[in-house]
């Protein structure tokens, strides 16, 4: 962008003693020297708008498919409606499965080109409805960006550091003496100084509904069930927080120890799942706190989040996957695989684990635990650095060289890879209306049919 042009106005006609330069060329030298700044500034950071304009990631080669090398494929949403097309919680739901909907076997290219809006991405994206939320650890910022085009529709302001995944939710509210109620969709962000903030998941109204601190920090994501916040500390308490930010339960007791909890909890049929830093499982009510039973003792540190599985909880561990029966307190742990680096959580679906070390992809039986589905493992061409997730008989990853890699669930076979361009930090998230990555800066969007 050029400078405006500055215009000399016309010498006025006056009598009198002559008039002097200098202060005349003075002046002309700030006003330059202004308009000089301003130009440097603005091509210093137009780099860091939302609407980037840089070329749009290139597709790596196919491993089974050659798919078009297009961008700015059709979008399979009506951009003018607010509906919701496509719901998925932190890892697909709050058993943390891994497990969701969409997807697609035949790669296209991507529907918007990267998008920058500022700062560093330390945590994995979520999808709800219309909207991706991303949180920015070095702005200490959620953002909400439209899924059809890239657009950042809003923000939620937070006043310290992000490093885990947001939460979306519905709450219902009563709004009379007769027992009428309301439902909202709210959008719930915890900092690391267990800070629990709340505000519009949709947009609208200002960018904080409450905040309320749990006295304790914090590194586990935030879940929500049962009109509850579920936050673990590292304290070594799990917390029930109301849509109206007042503490529901607490466990344990006050002065009992604890182990601190580094990892999200898992929840299924009324149970939360939380595994400690000493290696011990609790079963804690949701809707009390209660403990439903004595913690079980697995004897390896947790190395990230449990799954609930069926009628399994599996436990990543410091060199092992651990299994353990959800129905039996004293049941004692069983190992699907020893002596491996997987200090990332599996995936499941339909009987199958899905499992990553290093830069290898397995697949395991959870009935027979030793039986691998396949040949022998899928190899990625770096390690991975990225959950696996699992949609529609397809397991997507993402990798350190910036590839995504999308594998048959049933052979082990790759149905196509994707160059991001940079390491993938997070996701990949899954939804009806395409597949979505991040890296340390930039939110990327890949499209198929």
């Amino acid at each position: 962008m050029r400078p405006p042009t500055l215009e000399r106005p016309p010498r006025p006609a006056v009598s009198g003693p002559p008039v002097r330069m200098w202060p005349i060329l003075a002046s002309a030298a700030i006003v330059v020297l202004l308009v000089t700044n301003a130009l440097a500034w603005y091509l210093l950071f137009q780099d860091e708008s939302p609407a980037d304009q840089r070329t749009a990631p290139s597709l790596a080669p196919a491993t089974t498919v050659t798919p078009p090398t297009i961008t700015g494929a059709p979008l399979i949403i009506d951009p003018g409606d607010l509906g919701v097309y496509g719901r998925n919680d932190f890892r697909g739901n709050i058993a943390l499965t891994g497990e969701t909907n969409g997807g697609f076997r035949t790669l296209e290219g991507s529907y918007w080109e990267p998008v920058r809006p500022g700062g560093f991405f330390g945590a994995d994206p979520i999808a709800y409805g219309r909207f991706l939320y991303v949180v920015s650890a070095t702005h200490d910022v959620v953002y909400a960006v439209d899924q059809t085009n890239g657009v950042i529709r809003f923000t939620m302001q937070t006043n310290g550091r992000m490093q885990t995944a947001p939460a979306v939710g519905q709450f219902t509210y009563s709004t009379g003496p007769e027992g009428t109620s309301e439902t909202a969709t709210r959008l719930i962000a915890v900092s690391e100084d267990g800070t629990v903030y709340s505000r519009n998941a949709l947009g609208g109204g200002s960018s904080q509904h409450w905040q309320v601190n749990l006295g304790s920090d914090v590194s586990a994501a935030p879940l929500i069930a049962d009109d509850k916040i579920i936050v673990a500390t590292e304290s070594g308490s799990v917390i029930a927080v109301g849509g109206d930010h007042e503490i529901v339960w607490r466990y344990p007791v006050p002065n009992t120890y604890v182990s601190p909890f580094f990892h999200t909890p898992a929840i299924s049929k009324g149970t939360i799942y939380a595994a400690d830093d000493n290696g011990r499982l609790h079963l804690i009510s949701l809707t009390n706190g209660e403990p439903i039973c004595t913690p079980i003792a697995t004897g390896m540190r947790p190395s990230s989040h449990p799954v609930v599985a069926d009628d399994q909880v599996i436990i990543p561990t410091d060199g092992s996957i651990l299994v353990i029966p959800t129905g039996q307190c004293n049941a004692a742990p069983r190992l699907i695989v020893d002596q491996i680096d997987s200090p990332l959580s599996p995936a499941y679906a339909d009987g199958t684990v899905y499992a990553v070390e290093n830069s290898f992809l397995m697949a395991w039986d959870l009935e027979t635990l030793a039986a691998n589905v396949w040949d022998g493992p899928f190899t990625a061409g770096s390690r991975i650095t990225t959950p696996p997730t699992v949609a529609e008989g397809v397991v997507y990853f993402g990798t350190q060289d910036g590839t995504v890699y999308a594998v048959d669930s049933e052979t082990g076979s790759a149905l196509w890879q994707f160059n991001a361009g940079d390491s993938i930090f997070g996701g990949p998230v899954v939804t009806t209306n395409g597949i979505f990555v991040i890296t340390a800066d930039e939110i990327i969007s890949i499209a198929g049919e």
